[in-house]
């Protein structure tokens, strides 16, 4: 009993060592693959116009063979809104989005 006494005060002291040598330690730092644009190149994105995706559009997502319906393509609308979270609970994936102000 007191061996094992012994042991769980002496694997305390090695845990708490290490939790108080943690901060300490410096993570070192990921170099960026030699490919990789620089980080200025990546700020300034900008969304391509709806038009540039029209084939994809025109592919039903949930269709089984994702060929373009035979009926009149619809008329894509742009919508003022903003996606601002993706939710998922027990009750299924949401998303949160916030509509703006419709222009005139």
């Amino acid at each position: 009993m007191a061996s094992l006494a012994a042991l769980c005060l002496v694997l305390a002291g090695v845990v708490t060592t290490e939790w108080l040598d943690w901060e300490d330690r410096a993570i070192p730092a990921v170099p960026a693959p030699a490919n990789s644009p620089a980080p200025s190149a990546t700020r300034n994105f900008t969304m391509p116009a709806l038009a540039t995706y029209s084939e994809v559009l025109s592919r039903p997502l949930f269709s089984p063979n994702r060929r373009p319906s035979e009926e009149a393509p619809a008329v894509m609308v742009p919508m003022s809104m903003t996606l601002v979270a993706i939710l998922i609970s027990p009750r299924g994936p949401h998303a949160l989005v916030r509509q703006h102000a419709a222009p005139n």
